[in-house]
C-alpha cells in the first residue's frame, strides 16, 4: 500500500509460493487384516500433502526404487506382514515419508514360555506358573505331552496344579486363519529317592561285611553310619564294606546299618536301614582227642562243634554218617578239619593221628615131629617188643618136650600180636596127593610127598601096575613129573607109590618106616 501524512491506501497482495513437497497427512487401504489367499489385491489411498509426483515404496532406504506412482495404489497383497511407505517429490525435493501396515492375520507362535521353576521337587505344592511371550493369535492354546493333545487351558498366564512327573508344555496361537506352530517348556519333576535293601543279613565274628544288593533310585548322595562300633571303610558310597572294631566281644549280637540318601538337587531324602546279625563262630570238637592206633587198625572218631565238615585227605576216610568218620591211616598222618556252621561260619582244627608199628611175630607153620626131642620155638625178635607166653615166661624164645598148642602176645607201646603153634612130636605126618595130571598147565602137574618134619629123608619108589619100577629118588623133596626112568611119558592109570623113612634125630637115628599107597596118573 501507499502511505502518507494524509493516511494510507488500501493494500493489494501477491502470493509467493515455495515449492517444498509436503508430506502425505493419512495413507488408508481397503482390506487390512485378512488371511492368506483370502483377498485377489488391495488398493492403498493418501491424502494431503503436494508435490509433483506421489510414490509408492517399500522401505526408506536411500536410492531404493519406488514400487509405483500415483493414485490409486493397486497392489497383490502380501503373505506377511507388510509396510509400505509413501511420500511426495518434486524437483525441489521430497517429503518426509507416511506409511500403513498390512497385517496379514497368521497366527504366530510365542517367542518363549517363561515358568518361576523350570525344576521343582515332586510334592513342590504350589501352582505352575507359565508366561509365554511374543507371537500373534486371537487364543493362546496350551497344550500336554504334545502338541496335537487335547487342549489342557488357554490364555496368558495360566496357572496348574502341582504335577507329579516331568511333563512338556506346549503352547501355539489360533485365529480365523488357523493355528502357529508350538513352543515347548519342559517342568522337571524331581522324584523323591528311593532305598531299595534287605532286611536281615548275618556274618561271623571277625569277619568284615561288604554291603551289596543295594538299590537307590533318584540320589547320588550317601551316608551310611551305624549302631555299633565298627567302621565303614568309605561311609559315602552306595556299596561299603563294615568293619568290626577288633575288641568286639565274640558274643551273638547285632547292629543296624543305616543308609540315609538325598534326593537329587537335595528334593527330599529317605532312611532304610538293614539288621546285621553276628553269628558266633564254631568250634570244632574231635573225639578222642589225644589217642593213637596200632598199624592196620583203625578208629571212629566223633566232630561236634558244626553242620558240615571237610577234611583235607580223603584217602582211607570213611563216613559212618553225619559227623561220624572211621580213619584208617597207613602211617601216622596230620590232618586238617575245616567245619561249617548252620550260619555258615568257619572253624578249623588240626587232628594228629600217630599210626604205631606192631611188633613182629611168627611161630611158623604146625609142627609135627618125628623127633621126641625138645623144640625151641622163635617168636620172630621184633625191636623193643615184650613177649608173654602160654605158660607165662617172656622170653622171646619157648622150648617145649610136650606135643601141644602153643601161643605167644607180643607188644610195644600198647599195639600188640599173637601167634599160635601146635607142636607133635614123636610122629611125623606125612602128606600125597592122589591123583596129578602133568600137562603143563600149571595145575597138579607134579606128585609131591609133604613131610612136616624136615629132618626126616628117605626114598620114593613109583611102580607101573605090573610092578616095574618107573621112578626113585633118595630126596624126598623132589617131586615125580609122570615120566618113567627113561624119560618117557608114563601112560595113564594107577601108580603104586612107596617111602622108605627115618628121622635124623638123635634117639631115632636109623629107624626106618615105611608108608605106601596109590596115586591116579590123568593126561
Amino acid at each position: 500500500r501507499w502511505e502518507n501524512t494524509c493516511g494510507v491506501s488500501e493494500c493489494t497482495e501477491i502470493e509467493i509460493v515455495v515449492d517444498i513437497p509436503f508430506p502425505v497427512t493419512s495413507v488408508t487401504v481397503d482390506t487390512n487384516n485378512f488371511c492368506v489367499n483370502s483377498v485377489d489385491h488391495i488398493t492403498l489411498m493418501a491424502y494431503g500433502g503436494h508435490g509433483d509426483h506421489l510414490r509408492w515404496y517399500s522401505n526408506t532406504t536411500p536410492g531404493s526404487q519406488p514400487l509405483a506412482t500415483g493414485l490409486p495404489f493397486i497392489t497383490y497383497p502380501p503373505v506377511d506382514d507388510t509396510r509400505f511407505y509413501v511420500r511426495w517429490e518434486n524437483t525441489c525435493g521430497v517429503s518426509v515419508f507416511d506409511s500403513i501396515d498390512i497385517v496379514v492375520n497368521t497366527p504366530r507362535p510365542p517367542d518363549s514360555i517363561l515358568a518361576m521353576h523350570d525344576t521343582i521337587c515332586s510334592g513342590y505344592g504350589e501352582q505352575i506358573v507359565l508366561e509365554a511371550y511374543g507371537g500373534r493369535g486371537d487364543s493362546l492354546n496350551w497344550h500336554i505331552g504334545n502338541c496335537n493333545s487335547m487342549l489342557s487351558k488357554t490364555g496368558n498366564p495360566v496357572y496348574f496344579d502341582n504335577i507329579l512327573s516331568s511333563a512338556d508344555f506346549y503352547a501355539n496361537y489360533t485365529n480365523n486363519c488357523g493355528q502357529s506352530d508350538c513352543v515347548m517348556k519342559q517342568i522337571i519333576v524331581l522324584q523323591p529317592p528311593r532305598i531299595i535293601l534287605k532286611k536281615a543279613d548275618s556274618v561271623c565274628v571277625g569277619s568284615a561285611y561288604h554291603i551289596n544288593q543295594v538299590q537307590v533310585q533318584n540320589s547320588d548322595v550317601f551316608k551310611w553310619t551305624s549302631s555299633g562300633s565298627g567302621v565303614f571303610d568309605n561311609d559315602t558310597i552306595l556299596n561299603p564294606t563294615y568293619l568290626f572294631n577288633s575288641n568286639y566281644n565274640e558274643q551273638a549280637d547285632s547292629v543296624y546299618l543305616k543308609l540315609r540318601v538325598e534326593g537329587n538337587d537335595y528334593c527330599n531324602s529317605a532312611v532304610d536301614s538293614l539288621m546285621l546279625i553276628i553269628q558266633p563262630n564254631p568250634v570244632i570238637s574231635v573225639y578222642p582227642s589225644d589217642t593213637a592206633i596200632c598199624y592196620g587198625e583203625s578208629l571212629r572218631v566223633e566232630l561236634e562243634g558244626c553242620k558240615d565238615y571237610f577234611w583235607n585227605l580223603t584217602e582211607n576216610i570213611t563216613i559212618i554218617s553225619s559227623g561220624f568218620y572211621r580213619l584208617s591211616p597207613k602211617q601216622s598222618q596230620q590232618y586238617i578239619i575245616k567245619g561249617v556252621s548252620v550260619s555258615g561260619c568257619i572253624d578249623s582244627t588240626g587232628y594228629y593221628l600217630p599210626v604205631i608199628d606192631k611188633p613182629y611175630v611168627n611161630l611158623g607153620p604146625d609142627l609135627y615131629m618125628q623127633s621126641c626131642e625138645p623144640v625151641i620155638i622163635d617168636a620172630g625178635g621184633s625191636p623193643g617188643a615184650n613177649y608173654y607166653w602160654s605158660d607165662g615166661s617172656r622170653n622171646r624164645t619157648f622150648s617145649t618136650e610136650t606135643s601141644g598148642n602153643y601161643w605167644v602176645v607180643a607188644s610195644n607201646d600198647g599195639c600188640s600180636v599173637s601167634d599160635t603153634i601146635y607142636i607133635q612130636l614123636c610122629e611125623t605126618n606125612v602128606f600125597t596127593p592122589n591123583a596129578f595130571s602133568p600137562n603143563n598147565d600149571g595145575k597138579n602137574d607134579e606128585f609131591r610127598i609133604l613131610i612136616t618134619d624136615k629132618t626126616v629123608g628117605g626114598q620114593l619108589y613109583i611102580y607101573s601096575r605090573n610092578g616095574s619100577s618107573v621112578f626113585i629118588t633118595d630126596d624126598l623133596s623132589l617131586p615125580w613129573n609122570g615120566k618113567d626112568l627113561n624119560g618117557e611119558l608114563c601112560p595113564p592109570g594107577v601108580y603104586v607109590w612107596k617111602i622108605v623113612y627115618s628121622s635124623t634125630s638123635k634117639n631115632l637115628s636109623g629107624i626106618e618106616k615105611m608108608l605106601s599107597g596109590t596115586v591116579i596118573l590123568l593126561r
